[in-house]
Order: C-alpha cells, then structure tokens, then sequence
C-alpha cells in the first residue's frame, strides 16, 4: 500500500473542514477553548481512525484505484505507440486478443469477483503482446539489414535475406535460421580473409594487431546475429504462447472456474516476464535496434 493512513486521515476532506471551522470559530470569539477541543478531537481521530480495519479498507480500494488509472494510461500509451511498430500480421493478431478480452469482460461481469483478477490479468498479457511485437520486428528488421549490408558491403548479390512476408511469420523460424546462417557464413569469409593476411604478417609490423583485433571483432557480430536469432525465435513461441492462453481462456471461460483460469494466466505472465528481462539484459542499448518504417 503506497498510503500512509495517518497522513490521508489528515488530508481526508471532512477532517480538513472540521478543523478550519472550529479554528475559525475560535477566532471569531476570541476564546481558545473550540481550538483545544478542537486540537483534542484530532488526537483521538488520529489514534482511532488511521489503524481501523474499514478505514484501511479504504485504502486499499484506493490504492487498487490509483493502481488500475496508472495501468489504464500505460496500457493506452503502449498501445498507441507499439501498434505503429508492428508489423500489419502482428497488429491483427493483437486485435483478435483484444477482441476475446472483450469479450470475457462482458461475459464475466455478473459473476464471480475473481474473474475482475482474470480481466486485469489479461491486460497485462495485452501489454505484454504489444511488447513482444515491437521486438519481433526489430529484432527481424535487424537481421535482415544486417545481411543486405554485409551484401553491399561485400558486392556479394547472392546471399540476401529470404523474403518474409507480414502475413507468414509462422515460417520466421526458418527465416531467421536462414538469414543468421547466411551472416555468419558472410562473418566467417571475412574473418578467413583477415587471417589468411595475418598469416602473412611479420609479427613487428604494427598492421598484425589491427588484423587481429578485426578477427575478434568480426566473430564478435556473428555471435551477435546468431543471439538476435535465438531472441527473435523465442519471441515467436512467447507470442504464440500468449495466444494459445488467450483462445484456451476463451474456450474454457463458461466452464471452468476463475481461479483456475488465473493459474494458466499467471504462467504465461510468469514466462513474459522472464522473456522480458531477457531482452532488456540483451539489448540495453535499444536505439541500435531500429524499424524500418
């Protein structure tokens, strides 16, 4: 609980008006004896009222309050933002989960109070959807760019990166081991060609340790794309698993009950989550990620 109850008890509005009324009816007679049954009545009021259990209660719904208008603004700013990143494919799978949240709200709102739990829970699904979208196509646009540079760069015309359309993102799994294969063989030429110069440099020439450091740092970017692929990949499978919990929640909602369903939410939640410090782990310089538009 983020409230301090002695402090709101203070703030509460009916507590304020009571004191300036009687500090004002004190001034205007000019005695002080309201002030000090004043002042005494507030002692006792702080005392009993902050620690009692419908006054904590209070608070709490408070709190839930200020919780659910913080998450509403988060989930409207993430919306707004992640749905002019994503690909067009992702955007109408997010609108399908939408659409069930939707539904499920309105089937569930004479029944069980569980199920508000069920409702906000698959909010943060949505969120997390809306999370996992924007990396899917960072992540993609990464390596695809990666690959057309390296062609570019080497004149090579033959190696590009396999076209993936935004309606086919189930074959990404063969996309990305297709396009980290071909930038690392790419990696792997350049790093053959810089060693086969090493090889032929006298160990006092002063090029020897800039041939080696470009081999280093060249398997350095082929290990990278090979963990972008790997990211982008369980990016995938989270983004399926949220949808395969969502269309179980929507199958299951009139027959199971809400505690249940929270069970199945919360682990998908759960393996979010820790998708999510993954990527955050990986990619702390996110602008170097960019989509291209």
């Amino acid at each position: 609980m983020r409230f301090n109850g002695y402090v709101e008890a203070f703030k509460e509005q009916g507590n304020m008006l009571g004191m300036a009324s009687i500090v004002a009816t004190s001034l205007i007679a000019g005695n002080p004896i309201p002030a000090i049954i004043g002042f005494v009545a507030e002692v006792i009021y702080l005392v009993c009222v902050p620690d009692s259990r419908w006054y904590q209660q209070r608070l709490k719904d408070r709190d839930r309050l200020l919780s659910d208008s913080e998450f509403a603004e988060t989930f409207r700013a993430t919306r707004s933002q992640a749905l002019n990143q994503m690909s067009s494919s992702v955007t109408e799978r997010f609108y399908t989960l939408e659409h069930i949240r939707q539904q499920v709200a309105v089937s569930s709102a004479a029944k069980d109070p569980w199920y508000a739990d069920v409702v906000k829970k698959l909010d943060q699904l949505l969120v997390a959807f809306l999370n996992f979208g924007v990396k899917e196509r960072q992540f993609r646009t990464h390596l695809s760019d990666t690959l057309d540079n390296l062609n570019r760069v080497t004149g090579k015309k033959n190696r590009r990166a396999p076209q993936l359309e935004d309606t086919d993102l189930d074959s990404i799994e063969s996309w990305t081991k297709q396009t980290v294969d071909a930038i690392v063989a790419q990696y792997q030429t350049d790093a053959a060609e810089v060693n086969e110069k090493i090889a032929g440099t006298p160990p006092s020439d002063p090029t020897l340790s800039i041939l080696q450091k470009r081999v280093e740092l060249i398997q350095r970017r082929g290990e990278y794309a090979g963990k972008v692929g790997r990211m982008l990949t369980s990016v995938h499978h989270q983004m399926r698993l949220l949808e395969d919990t969502f269309g179980l929640i929507a199958d299951e909602a009139q027959s199971r009950p809400p505690q249940q369903i929270l069970a199945d939410i919360d682990e998908a939640v759960f393996q979010s989550t820790i998708l999510t410090q993954a990527i955050d782990e990986f990619t702390p310089a996110e602008q170097t990620l960019t989509v291209t538009t």
